[in-house]
């Protein structure tokens, strides 16, 4: 962990570098490596969560930058999970891919996010029902997927609770 830790601060001092390199990573490794991190605090929570490998393909990309955009969304929706007292919390996530693309999918049954709110959970600062939210965690999601990726990050709801669909280049 404090190994994964000086490696995130490495990449936040080279977050706006133009000289990083991008490599070829297996999306399952970077999701066990962000989990194993964060899997205390699901435990301790009693907060269930699903792995679902549809297809486990190889991205092209910043992996460690990757892996901070997986702890962050999970780690929201555990503390939304945590803040709404929900019955029976879980975390779904499943990977997949289609032609050109590697997809990863978290959903949680926390209720989703208010449909007026969707739009504006991405911009710098904007937090609303976390209490010790800054409101910075999704802003920089987004940059590392869609502007330092290439791929795109989503947020939608579904039956149950939220989705944040996080799509980037397959490797070639």
């Amino acid at each position: 962990i404090t190994k994964y830790m000086s490696n995130t601060i490495n990449d936040f001092q080279n977050f706006f570098a133009k000289d990083k390199e991008k490599v070829c990573f297996n999306i399952s490794e970077q999701l066990n490596t962000s989990i194993n991190i964060i899997s205390s605090g699901l435990k301790k929570n009693k907060i269930h969560m699903d792995i679902i490998i549809i297809k486990n393909p190889q991205a092209f990309g910043f992996k460690n930058e990757y892996s901070q955009v997986i702890i962050n969304i999970v780690n929201n929706a555990r503390d939304m999970l945590i803040e709404r007292k929900i019955e029976n919390p879980k975390i779904k996530i499943f990977i997949e891919e289609d032609e050109n693309t590697a997809v990863l999918r978290i959903s949680d049954n926390a209720g989703g996010i208010e449909k007026a709110m969707l739009t504006k959970i991405f911009e710098p600062f904007f937090t609303k029902e976390k209490s010790n939210g800054t409101g910075i965690g999704l802003f920089m999601s987004k940059l590392i997927i869609e502007n330092n990726m290439g791929g795109e990050l989503l947020a939608i709801n579904n039956n149950d609770g939220a989705e944040f669909i996080i799509v980037v280049p397959k490797a070639l």
